[in-house]
């Protein structure tokens, strides 16, 4: 689609900040991603592609949105071209859609041509007018009245994933959800590995669960 979008300039922008960083350690030691800055990384998946879209993936589940972001980054172009061809969607829904699909793919099921089954899913998801799993206001509240891990990880994680890539929550807010909701951490536990309060670890998802739920609507719409 030729629509303009302005999330192009900004994800170029985001990555020119990231990739002169330096590899996280805990990355490095994997054989076939080694020490350097960040900008390495898609010569690296060019090299041995699923080998080190597979240990990044992985690293996305575990709860690490860098290894997500670098994902993103080695797929953008494809998620382009396949916008550009496209005359109903733009690459904003693209690129929406990629983050969940980088944080449900299902690794110990597709362990090969990942990149090829990532387009795939992306541009299958994007086609597809109704959203297969629907994302319930009440669903979301019913999140802060339990203060659990949901029994539904697969939608809480796409909807966390979803959410901060749309902005609707920050790194912080983020993190705090995964520790309450995923790891199912008690405020206090959940404060003391923050470094904040009790009281404040309350208010933020309070205040995030309250966020999402009032922009439901959108989440069901990506989330899918």
């Amino acid at each position: 689609m030729t629509r303009p979008t302005p999330i192009l300039a900004h994800l170029n922008r985001e990555w020119q900040r990231l990739a002169d960083a330096q590899i996280p350690p805990e990355w490095a030691a994997h054989p076939a991603i080694g020490t350097g800055p960040l900008a390495e990384l898609p010569n690296r998946v060019r090299a041995s592609p699923d080998l080190v879209l597979g240990f990044l993936l992985g690293r996305v589940r575990a709860g690490e949105t860098l290894a997500g972001r670098v994902v993103l980054q080695v797929m953008l172009g494809r998620l382009v071209n396949d916008a550009r061809h496209d005359p109903e969607h733009c690459l904003d829904d693209y690129v929406a859609q990629m983050w969940v699909v980088i944080a449900t793919y299902p690794l110990s099921r597709r362990p090969t041509r990942i990149a090829a089954n990532l387009a795939l899913d992306v541009a299958k998801s994007v086609r597809r007018r109704t959203p297969a799993v629907p994302v319930d206001p009440h669903w979301l509240v019913g999140l802060a009245a339990a203060g659990t891990a949901p029994e539904e990880p697969e939608l809480l994680e796409s909807v966390l994933v979803t959410a901060r890539a749309g902005r609707l929550i920050d790194e912080a807010t983020e993190r705090t959800l995964r520790l309450v909701y995923q790891r199912g951490l008690r405020s206090t536990d959940a404060a003391a590995e923050l470094g904040v309060t009790p009281a404040a670890v309350r208010w933020r998802c309070r205040r995030a669960v309250q966020r999402l739920a009032a922009h439901a609507g959108v989440l069901a719409e990506l989330v899918s």
